[in-house]
């Protein structure tokens, strides 16, 4: 079988995910794969590039529109390379406006499509009219659609409403070959215990929610640290009404900087409002860094593939801080979910084993396209 993986996002999760999945695909001795990129994403990207098709698209919202000759141009060359290399399956593993444009020029009429959808619906203050246009213009063309979790699957489901396959892959976990388990240090005042909270700084993600859990583990005197890293928007009387032992740092993370960054958290928090999944939270997983989640989306049923944390009861700062002290009061709590979590990425969570669920499901429709 021979894939074309295409995602041209620049920057975030998006590069990072579609790159983590071609690597993972690309290591099956029976697929061929290929793949299209955006070179400002060069980082993200791993393994032989040669046999790419790069497209570099746009650096700002001006430039999205003046660009538009550009993206046909571009589509037009794109069209001739996948009836040239005659791919079996084009693989979007990640959404982009500029590709789902360019896509009403580049696929072919007789390939076989298969889009991803992350989240059955637009998150709190991540919805735009042209995002939506783009997204309906990926799901109206989709010959097969992948989830990454069983809850966004049954809204794709009940949202669509069409005969179009939808079928669910579990998010591949990061998997660090040199990680030992953590071991739960000895902390007090001066050593407290680092909670983490990573990724972009939106409402749907509960930073709020973050600062009220700190602030309900000082009123418990146990002795914590919250660091919060990413790039985002925070109301200011969140920010002015926060605990001083949170650390504050709204700006952009460097790929270099996320790994050193995620290990050295004591714990993960993800006190998300509503999710689908977390990419941050399979980062965590594979370096054996025990997580607290809120009972929201896929969250929940992600935690339990990796079996590296605990999701809180409800979504509220006592619970969360009752999540947190029952991962530290016993070490053996903390040292088992941190091995757990290594364990479970080894034997069924890797993006290896994301990306086996990913070429069966793709051989199956194949088969009976005829």
């Amino acid at each position: 079988m021979k894939l074309l993986v295409i995602h041209w996002g620049s920057t975030g999760g998006g590069p990072r995910f579609a790159s983590a999945m071609a690597t993972a695909i690309d290591l099956s001795q029976d697929l061929e794969v290929r793949t299209s990129f955006n070179p400002s994403a060069a980082e993200f990207w791993r393994g032989d590039m040669t046999n790419s098709f790069p497209v570099r698209t746009y650096r700002s919202k001006t430039a999205m529109v003046t660009g538009l000759p550009r993206l046909l141009f571009t589509s037009l060359r794109l069209r001739r390379y996948i009836r040239r290399e005659n791919f079996d399956v084009i693989y979007s593993p990640m959404f982009s406006i500029w590709q789902s444009l360019g896509s009403l020029v580049f696929l072919p009429a007789r390939s076989t499509y298969a889009s991803s959808i992350h989240d059955a619906v637009p998150h709190p203050g991540d919805e735009h009219w042209l995002i939506s246009f783009c997204s309906r213009i990926d799901r109206r063309r989709a010959d097969i659609i992948v989830c990454y979790s069983d809850s966004v699957a049954a809204a794709v489901r009940e949202l669509l409403r069409t005969p179009t396959p939808v079928v669910v892959v579990p998010h591949g976990v990061d998997l660090d070959d040199s990680a030992e388990p953590k071991v739960l240090r000895q902390f007090d005042e001066a050593n407290p215990l680092v909670l983490g909270f990573f990724g972009r700084l939106t409402r749907y993600k509960g930073i709020d929610l973050f600062a009220e859990l700190i602030h309900e583990l000082n009123r418990r005197r146990l002795p914590v640290r919250g660091v919060v890293r990413g790039a985002g928007q925070v109301e200011t009387a969140v920010l002015s009404s926060s605990p001083p032992n949170i650390d504050w740092s709204n700006s952009w993370v460097a790929e270099a900087e996320v790994d050193p960054l995620v290990r050295s958290f004591d714990l993960l928090v993800l006190p998300y409002k509503e999710a689908s999944q977390s990419g941050v939270l399979a980062l965590a997983a594979g370096r054996g860094v025990p997580i607290i989640a809120t009972p929201v989306g896929g969250l929940s049923e992600q935690l339990a593939d990796t079996a590296g944390g605990i999701v809180a009861e409800r979504v509220d700062a006592i619970s969360l801080a009752d999540a947190v002290e029952q991962t530290v009061k016993d070490p053996a709590v903390y040292s088992e979910l941190s091995r757990s979590a290594i364990d479970r990425t080894r034997a069924k969570t890797s993006w290896r084993h994301a990306a086996k669920e990913l070429e069966l499901h793709f051989r199956q429709f194949l088969a009976q396209k005829g």
